[in-house]
């Protein structure tokens, strides 16, 4: 108990300090707890504190506004050409995927489409409803288009087509 009370005085006793200013011989101001010879004791009324004012809580870190997201339309979207099981005969191996899309893509969302050819999509998406494969291997191929917002999120996607290309031996 007596050292608490000890540690209470300690804590008054430092609270109400007095402070001291004076100028050193190379013109610096030099403010103490402690005496010196030519210091000057300043008086301190009060003791200043300071509360911040409240700020209003944001969404975001940096302050910008938040925009409310467009809902993204009710889209259908189907390949036209090639027809789903047809044979394709192109000696370069160039197949057109042309695709119809309902209603058409929202710009101001930045919807676009991408083309994903036996699983693997390609290229950068685009808002062309057409896509030129070139150089396409003889054999059968599967195409799907597939409508993707700002963030590659997929919206919709069409119905996978499966094409036969044919293409001139390069034995005969």
């Amino acid at each position: 108990m007596k050292y608490a009370l000890l540690l209470f005085c300690g804590v008054l006793v430092s609270a109400h300090a007095e402070v001291y200013r004076w100028v050193d011989k190379s013109g610096t101001v030099i403010y103490s707890d402690q005496p010196h010879p030519n210091a000057e004791l300043i008086d301190i009324d009060t003791v200043q504190s300071y509360s911040p004012v409240a700020i209003p809580e944001q969404s975001l870190s940096t302050g910008e506004e938040v925009q409310e997201e467009k809902e993204a339309p009710n889209y259908q979207v189907k390949i036209v050409s090639p027809e789903n099981d047809v044979s394709i005969r192109d000696n370069a191996g160039t197949v057109t995927i042309n695709v119809d899309v309902s209603p058409e893509l929202d710009i101001e969302r930045a919807d676009l489409l991408t083309v994903k050819f036996d699983g693997q999509t390609l290229g950068e998406p685009q808002s062309n409803a057409s896509f030129t494969l070139t150089n396409i291997e003889r054999g059968t191929h599967t195409a799907q288009v597939s409508i993707v917002d700002k963030l590659s999120k997929t919206l919709q996607s069409s119905q996978v087509v499966t094409f036969h290309l044919q293409r001139h031996s390069t034995a005969q």
